[in-house]
């Protein structure tokens, strides 16, 4: 079950593109854990979330909560909307990458870091310790990436467009191979 926050429903229903789907997420999961205990039923659930700059200070809840009912957490590094649909034409997954890279590297990077201690604790996060340690490596080798080949300063934080990122088709894992 694709979840991308717990405490903001707008910002799972942002995500996904539909003003309903936290409610409808959450009754579902909702409804499998009451089935569960009901007729211990003992069905896993399981959540995939993705790691983007809107939902950072929801990441940690989220594990809380699927630590707390007994559920499963996966986590993906959001990219730069290649491999993404969304409805909502005004949403530009580009630049939310770009927030990820140039706004909000070091918040992203410690979230990673609380979710690999929570692993450490217990918590059913999926990700392997390489597979979080690799979302560090994309965001500091792309940001490395591009400080060689510009070799100037990171643009403005008030920048809304990066042209590095902004040439339709790129991938960021082919920029951080190159």
């Amino acid at each position: 079950i694709s979840l991308n926050s717990i405490k903001n429903p707008n910002t799972h229903n942002f995500s996904r593109g539909r003003r309903d789907a936290f409610k409808i997420t959450t009754d579902v999961i909702q409804n499998i854990i009451y089935l569960n205990k009901k007729y211990n039923a003992n069905k896993n659930i399981n959540i995939s979330s993705l790691i983007m700059p809107s939902n950072l200070d929801e990441l940690i809840p989220l594990a809380e909560f699927t630590h707390n009912n007994g559920i499963g957490i996966c986590f993906q590094l959001m990219d730069n909307g290649v491999s993404f649909y969304y409805e909502n034409s005004n949403y530009n997954l580009g630049t939310e990458f770009n927030k990820i890279i140039y706004e909000k590297n070091e918040e992203t990077i410690k979230t990673i870091d609380n979710l690999k201690a929570l692993k450490e604790k217990g918590y059913l996060i999926y990700n392997s310790e390489n597979q979080l340690n690799d979302f560090k490596n994309i965001i500091l080798d792309t940001l490395n990436k591009i400080k060689s080949a510009s070799n100037t300063k990171y643009p403005e934080t008030e920048k809304k467009e990066y042209p590095f990122f902004a040439k339709e088709g790129f991938n960021y894992s082919s920029a951080v191979t190159e």
